[in-house]
């Protein structure tokens, strides 16, 4: 069990060169050819088997590329024209090619092809306030964290930490949380849309993806919540709460958003999650799910695309490991390297694929 390791880009572009040179082609997410026509050094050249006219793709815009699918775990033709115009096409075969077994290819309700890796990349939850948390989790092997920003509004120390430890941020918004105060009486300021926003924009150097401001309760003003954050430029991830109306999570997948978190199975028995995510897995098996609060056992039960808990924290807390198998109490250890082997296992999760 180890830590995953995001490879390097420029390791595996040249692993893929050599295979390149040596088999002669490459087949594209359609069973097409694309033919080796020759290589410089900055460039590598093929041609598709019915032109004799070959394309030049540089190496920095593979490696780019390349860095970039590791990096979301996730991309279509579209997302590759950032770094290939007009050859996005190619690239992509290129990128099938690197991922290998370790990704598949998908078909969105549309009927565009979507490159997605293996494995389930884990954010670990609950740390947003505890810096010593979350050097442990870093420290053993994680690389990506879920902040809430009703914790992180009007803070700034939080930065220096995600920097200071290399961690990528997965933002939500809080908005349950406030609810569930508020609904105990609790004095606490409402999340306000155009602020969460300008906070994302802000903080982009760290902030690699965020859920969409959920009203609770109201699922016409999450879906306006949602229009205005694209209006300015964002793309969230959509939450379905299970158990509510299946014709919202139709609508979701018919968007085609790269991934859809699933919400609202906190409380819920472990059977009759089951039966609600064997039903979702079946109904759309081409879609990527995130697992909101997932760190039980069914979160190697189904090919999540990623997931989030302090589930981890069961180290600490009560001395507890988490495996493929659920939680299991450790008297052997004690609550800090309980808490490592679980960062250890979660993280490796993502190499799972």
């Amino acid at each position: 069990m180890y830590p995953y390791k995001q490879p390097s880009a420029r390791t595996l572009l040249r692993q893929f060169l050599t295979r390149f040179k040596k088999r002669g082609y490459i087949e594209t997410a359609n069973g097409k050819a694309n033919l080796y026509a020759g290589c410089t050094r900055l460039s590598v050249q093929l041609r598709a088997a019915s032109s004799r006219k070959p394309l030049t793709l540089p190496y920095r815009a593979i490696r780019a590329a390349i860095h970039y699918l590791y990096a979301v775990r996730t991309v279509t033709r579209s997302d590759l024209e950032a770094f290939s115009r007009g050859y996005n096409s190619a690239l992509l075969g290129i990128l099938i090619e690197i991922a290998g077994s370790a990704a598949r290819i998908q078909r969105t309700a549309s009927g565009r092809l979507r490159l997605s890796l293996l494995g389930i990349r884990y954010y670990f939850a609950g740390a947003d306030r505890s810096p010593r948390d979350l050097t442990i989790a870093a420290h053993n092997g994680a690389r990506h964290v879920l902040f809430s920003y009703a914790h992180l509004r009007g803070r700034r120390a939080w930065k220096q930490h995600v920097q200071r430890l290399g961690l990528r941020v997965l933002l939500d918004s809080g908005a349950f949380s406030v609810w569930r105060a508020a609904q105990q009486g609790k004095a606490i300021a409402p999340i306000d849309l155009a602020a969460y926003i300008s906070f994302i924009q802000e903080h982009q150097d760290v902030i690699q993806a965020y859920f969409n401001l959920d009203v609770i309760g109201d699922p016409a003003a999450t879906r306006q919540n949602a229009e205005q954050m694209q209006a300015a430029g964002l793309q969230p991830i959509p939450v379905w709460h299970a158990g509510t109306d299946l014709q919202e999570l139709q609508q979701l997948i018919q968007q085609e958003h790269p991934v859809i978190a699933i919400g609202g199975t906190v409380g819920m028995s472990e059977k009759r999650r089951r039966r609600i995510f064997r039903w979702v897995f079946r109904l759309y098996p081409e879609q990527n799910f995130h697992f909101l609060g997932g760190s039980s056992r069914l979160l190697t039960a189904f090919p999540w695309f990623s997931a989030d808990s302090t589930g981890w924290l069961v180290g600490r807390k009560y001395g507890a490991l988490i495996d493929a198998q659920g939680q299991r109490r450790a008297p052997e250890i004690n609550g800090l390297q309980a808490t490592a082997r679980n960062c250890q296992y979660l993280a490796s999760l993502e190499a799972a694929g």
